[in-house]
């Protein structure tokens, strides 16, 4: 890799992601020019503490979750339900995106987020 298409990958590069897909989904919506989303945001919930999503944008209070394989886990199925209610008691809105989702193409996510950003008084 040259070092001009190295500084440029650096640039896409966030703290805290977890995952390539979740790399892959937000640079979809900085593409778009949606609102910034920050990865592992936290979610203040006042009978739990913090939350951690994958995805959030705290003005519009949207929390992006990237469901991976390992969702599919008993455990993880019963740790994700507890986060998800947990975060929609705490007045976020949630989107959940998988593999299937983001192989219908980056209007398709790009959809998803904005109807979410929209029920929080996105305009954009």
């Amino acid at each position: 890799m040259g070092l001009g298409r190295g500084r440029i990958a650096l640039e896409l590069l966030a703290v805290g992601v977890d995952s390539p897909p979740e790399s892959y989904l937000r640079q979809i919506l900085e593409r778009a020019g949606l609102p910034r989303f920050i990865p592992n945001c936290p979610v203040v919930d006042p009978w739990a503490g913090t939350i951690w999503v994958d995805l959030g944008n705290v003005e519009y209070r949207t929390a992006l979750e990237y469901e991976g394989e390992h969702h599919l886990a008993p455990e993880q199925i019963a740790m994700d339900a507890w986060r998800d209610r947990r975060t929609r008691s705490s007045g976020w809105n949630q989107v959940k995106i998988t593999k299937h989702d983001m192989a219908r193409g980056e209007a398709y996510i790009v959809k998803l987020v904005l109807d979410a950003l929209r029920e929080h008084g996105y305009r954009g």
